[in-house]
């Protein structure tokens, strides 16, 4: 018999032998049987004697001279040397023992008892009612119906006795004589017996009710008693009963036990009975048991996983990386930790969502805020790439790259533990910009040139060629002073010089994709710059890449801007905040760079180390004093598909711009492209 769980590497087998509860159970049930049968078996301490009283077997003083050392245990009451003799006491139920007369039959009887059993006393003229009970419904005794009677001593009173559930089987009452009139034989006169004692074998409530006492003679005959006990005690005078009143003594009474045949089927019988009940709460606990084992398994071949993980992780990151401090720097996390810090992923903590998965801030217990990317999915086989992936971007060190701090192999989905960067998005300030601040046309220019260089390193500087896969405005965060950090590495591979990657489906952000990496699924680094050049048309537009035109259909951004480049009305299109100042010529300057970028062939393309050049020159440039040139700008007809540029003294803004509507959109007194 076995217990199975599938776990992730293959099945956790439990063998009942050796880990379940189930053989001790059973071993307890034999020794429980074996015990019963040297129960039954033992012939006990043979006859004692407690005072003058001989105590048979089944029934024995000290442990395993009785039949059970429960019902049947005697202990020898010597409190009262030297006075009196020993007393023997019926352990289990606290009563003096006066006889025992062992005589087993075949029909199950076993012999007799007799025990001295208390009565009920009550002195009062006000009805008060008194009660006692007993309860052998447990134990091998039950009343002796022929050899007991209910008895009742007083005068004006009532004695009774009661099922356990309240039903009254019977009772009697006794009226009194004028003094010296008291007639023998218990007959209703001051004394009154009931003998119908076949309903009461097991279990009584006896109650007795006190009456008035105006006709009693004296003061004793003011109270009233009840009390069961033996018939043969009725046959002493009055003289006796009166005295069993007065003094509240206890009373013989008869009591039958059943053979060690019958004892013994009765313990069986009861085995039986609870065993039903039993099974249920005993299959639970097994399966409880067998549950948590495979819980446990299951955990401990997740724990070996992980640690197998991490030993592959840091063994790679150790035969990879030339620098022992990326070794040292890069961490580990639990998953506990990661819960603690972004209090177990809540909503509240989201930084931002996107196709590739969700970003949540968070806080180590050091203080520091960090920035944790859970992805949406991951397949288990994928792990060893991921690993690899990880090790490869640890190793990646600029001042504009997102800093991976770590991760975490502990959950099926592995997180990515990145540096905070605290300013948000450069999507969100372009499209969303704050009343208060928006970022000026000097702080996209230096914004586009540090992530021009960021992908730049990643292309050609680092130890290996990395291309990014999904450039877009989401995916550069600007940090404290509005500096530009490239972030989302998700879908990014590490790649041989000179080799373009093929994959099986193409990735990416709709509206930043490479038209011929979407048509031959080939990615190269010329793709990366592809997605750049519609960054820049971002920064030089405040648009989306996907925008709706007046009739609510859709329309590329890259479209509407090659367009406006190719019909001279560049102007019409710009961001209002781009044309302030003394910026025109780097404008025209970026927005022709944005168009190689966005060359249909991806030779035509520049590199990123390029583009980056030519930013960081065009920065240069605006850093030294320049005076606004009203004099026309002469643009080279490689750049333009114009032979020539004129100016107009008289401008009016167009309403069409080629098939690109126009209409209501701002455009400057001066243009910077425009017709004849």
């Amino acid at each position: 018999m076995c217990c199975r769980v599938a776990v992730h590497s293959g099945c956790c087998l439990l063998k009942m032998s050796e880990y379940s509860v189930i053989p001790m159970v059973l071993a307890a049930v034999l020794v429980l049987q074996v015990e019963c049968v040297q129960r039954v078996n033992n012939g006990g301490c043979g006859q004692q004697l407690c005072g003058d009283v001989i105590i048979e077997y089944p029934f024995g003083i000290g442990p395993n001279c009785s039949w059970d050392n429960d019902y049947y245990a005697v202990s020898c009451d010597n409190s009262s040397l030297p006075h009196r003799n020993p007393k023997p006491i019926l352990t289990k139920f606290n009563l003096e023992l006066i006889e025992v007369q062992s005589s087993p039959r075949g029909d199950g009887y076993g012999g007799q008892i007799a025990v001295k059993m208390p009565g009920i006393k009550v002195c009062s003229a006000n009805d008060e009612i008194q009660w006692n009970s007993l309860d052998l419904s447990r134990s091998p005794f039950w009343f002796d119906e022929s050899q007991n009677a209910l008895v009742s001593v007083g005068c004006h009173g009532s004695a009774s006795l009661y099922e356990r559930q309240g039903h009254r089987i019977g009772g009697c009452s006794s009226t009194c004589n004028p003094p010296g009139q008291v007639i023998d034989g218990c007959n209703g006169y001051y004394c009154c017996q009931f003998q119908d004692m076949s309903d009461i074998t097991k279990e009584y409530i006896l109650g007795v009710t006190s009456g008035d006492s105006n006709g009693s003679a004296g003061n004793e005959t003011s109270c009233r008693s009840a009390f069961l006990t033996s018939r043969v005690f009725l046959q002493a005078d009055n003289s006796t009963l009166s005295a069993a009143m007065i003094n509240n003594s206890v009373l013989p009474v008869v009591l039958l036990f059943h053979s060690r045949r019958e004892a013994k089927l009765s313990v069986v019988h009861q085995i039986a009975v609870i065993l039903p009940m039993a099974l249920p709460v005993l299959g639970a606990l097994v399966s409880c048991c067998c549950c948590w084992l495979c819980w446990h398994c299951k955990t401990k071949e997740r724990r070996k996983e992980v640690r197998l993980r991490a030993k592959y992780f840091m063994g790679r990151l150790e035969e990879t990386s030339p620098d022992r401090d990326v070794v040292e720097k890069t961490k580990l996390f639990t998953i506990n930790e990661l819960k603690r810090a972004t209090e177990n992923f809540n909503g509240d903590r989201i930084l931002g969502q996107g196709g590739q998965g969700t970003v949540y801030k968070g806080m180590l217990t050091n203080g520091q805020v960090i920035a944790v990317k859970r992805s949406k999915t991951f397949e288990e086989r994928q792990w060893q790439q991921f690993v690899n992936e990880v090790i490869l971007l640890s190793q990646v060190s600029h001042k504009n790259i997102v800093k991976l701090l770590g991760c975490s192999l502990e959950s099926k989905i592995p997180l990515l533990v990145y540096e905070f960067v605290p300013n948000g998005t450069l999507s969100q300030h372009i499209r969303n910009p704050m009343i208060e601040f928006s970022l000026t046309w000097e702080m996209r220019l230096r914004i586009a040139a540090e992530a021009a260089s960021a992908i730049a390193y990643l292309h050609s500087s680092s130890s290996t060629p990395i291309y990014h896969r999904d450039v877009n405005s989401t995916n550069i965060l600007l940090g404290d002073k509005y500096e530009a950090k490239v972030a989302d590495f998700g879908i990014s591979k590490a790649v041989h010089i000179d080799q373009t990657h093929l994959t099986t489906c193409v990735q990416g952000t709709f509206g930043y994709l490479d038209p011929e990496y979407f048509e031959s699924s080939q990615f190269s680094e010329k793709s990366d710059v592809y997605s750049f050049g519609v960054v820049l048309v971002e920064l030089l537009t405040g648009q989306e890449p996907i925008r709706a035109s007046k009739a609510d259909e859709e329309m590329s951004l890259v479209e509407y801007f090659l367009s406006g480049m190719n019909k001279l009305c560049l102007d019409a299109i710009l961001d209002p905040i781009v044309v302030q100042g003394n910026t025109k010529d780097t404008v025209i300057s970026v927005a022709i760079l944005a168009k190689r970028c966005l060359h249909i062939r991806g030779l035509e393309r520049p590199t990123m180390k390029e583009v980056a050049i030519e930013l960081e020159a065009l920065i240069r440039k605006t850093s030294l004093p320049v005076v606004l040139r009203q004099e026309p700008i002469q643009i080279e007809e490689a750049d333009i598909d114009q032979s020539s540029i004129e100016t107009s003294s008289a401008f009016t803004c167009p309403t069409m711009c080629g098939a690109v509507n126009l209409d209501g959109i701002h455009c400057e007194e001066q243009p910077l492209f425009f017709t004849t």
